[in-house]
């Protein structure tokens, strides 16, 4: 023993080095042959690193995706895309990737750093947790609660009408993204805090949010490599974080917008004032006091806030250019809107505009067609073991392995 402690005395960063290196070397022995998942299809260098999604993803500027679509074209309908993901390229297998009633499934803890989220209902992992926290929404997203906005949604609806009459007359070009998403976001922002954000009468609409999503959006490889990353981002002086990302001044101040919005929505909620939003229902519920505190509610704010914007602005600019570019389908729907609407001073109530087929079909199909967002939709059996048939061939998906499933001709480079 006594030549050994000599060694490591005289070479303490060799011998560091050398004990390092030798722990590498096991772990990727141990990834390839005795892991879990040593028996699925796939490369050998993602199986045993997570650099090899990190440098598709933020050397390559996002690439990994068209990675996996290659992994399926060489070795099947099922591939190991990391140490501990499987990734599978079959409709038929959402069902039991996503199944209805008491399964249990839980999300995959890694991807939900992108957005420092890890609070949010959206974005939580564990199956039980995240089925309370969800049961304190569910009131307010049930279609009966969603159609009482109707005032609110006609009211932005007829904004959005004179804004468009505006860029009409003027003969200029309009963006539908952020036309959408200041008309999406001014619904969201009342019914969750309770005041209209007024974004429909800015001259270029909400565009900043949109950019203040895309230079959040360049940290996001980081933040799925690095636990510490985003929390690390968020301690640092804001003149480091400008002049490391200039784009990260918006999301900034949407957060402390955000910090404000739900300060506002506490105190008035302690003082009795006679409104329901989103936020009084969640301090009106059963939630624990621990989510309940204003950091929780920051992070649930900041998904509401998103998801009510992004999401839903993208799949109605999709629907449009669809709709204009295919006059047929067009021509179709405006034929039943005037059927529906014979005069447009007196429309008819949502429930009624509900009872539309052709107009359920193009609805329907606008979500259909539109992707809501493009990362891996991750889950994790904690418990049971998942099946998935490819062929005359059974795979068994142990549990607590993430798995995840797209259509690969979704991520398409054209």
């Amino acid at each position: 023993m006594l030549p050994l402690v000599q060694v490591v005395v005289a070479w303490p960063w060799t011998t560091a080095a050398s004990c390092y290196a030798g722990y590498v070397l096991v772990l990727c022995v141990y990834r390839l042959t005795l892991h879990p998942l040593a028996k699925f299809p796939g490369p050998w260098l993602p199986a045993v690193t997570f650099w090899s999604e990190f440098y598709h993803d933020a050397i390559r500027d996002g690439q990994y995706v068209f990675r996996i679509k290659d992994m399926h074209a060489r070795y099947g309908p099922i591939v190991r895309i990391s140490p501990d993901e499987l990734h599978v390229n079959d409709p038929s297998f959402i069902p039991e990737l996503m199944p209805t009633g008491k399964a249990r499934r839980e999300k995959y803890r890694r991807l939900g750093q992108v957005f420092a989220l890890s609070q949010a209902t959206g974005v939580t992992a564990d199956h039980d947790l995240h089925r309370t926290r969800r049961g304190a929404l569910a009131k307010m997203f049930s279609k009966e609660s969603v159609r009482r906005l109707e005032p609110i949604m006609r009211k932005s609806l007829n904004t959005l009408l004179v804004r468009l009459a505006e860029f009409r007359e003027n003969g200029k070009e309009v963006q539908l993204l952020p036309m959408f998403g200041a008309f999406t976001s001014d619904i969201i922002t009342e019914y969750a805090y309770g005041f209209n954000s007024d974004w429909m009468a800015a001259p270029h609409f909400n565009e900043p949010f949109f950019h203040m999503l895309d230079g959040f959006h360049a940290f996001s490889a980081y933040a799925v490599q690095f636990k510490w990353f985003m929390p690390l981002f968020f301690m640092l002086p804001r003149w480091v974080v400008l002049r490391i990302n200039p784009g990260f001044e918006s999301f900034i101040k949407f957060r402390g917008q955000l910090s404000s919005n739900i300060a506002n929505v506490m105190k008035d909620h302690d003082e009795a004032k006679n409104r329901i939003t989103i936020f009084d229902e969640i301090l009106e519920s059963r939630l624990s006091e621990e989510d309940k505190r204003p950091l929780r509610l920051l992070q649930e704010a900041q998904n509401i806030s998103v998801a009510g914007t992004a999401t839903t602005a993208l799949v109605l600019s999709h629907m449009s250019v669809y709709l204009l570019s295919t006059p047929r389908v067009l021509s179709r729907l405006r034929a039943e809107l005037k059927r529906a609407i014979p005069d447009p001073a007196q429309p008819p109530s949502i429930r009624d505009i509900e009872q539309l087929p052709y107009l359920e079909v193009v609805v329907t199909e606008g979500l259909r067609l539109t992707m809501g967002t493009s990362r891996r939709q991750t889950r994790i059996s904690p418990s049971d073991v998942m099946t998935f048939r490819d062929g005359d061939k059974t795979w068994h998906i142990p549990p607590g392995v993430s798995d995840d499933w797209f259509i690969s001709e979704m991520a398409s480079r054209d």
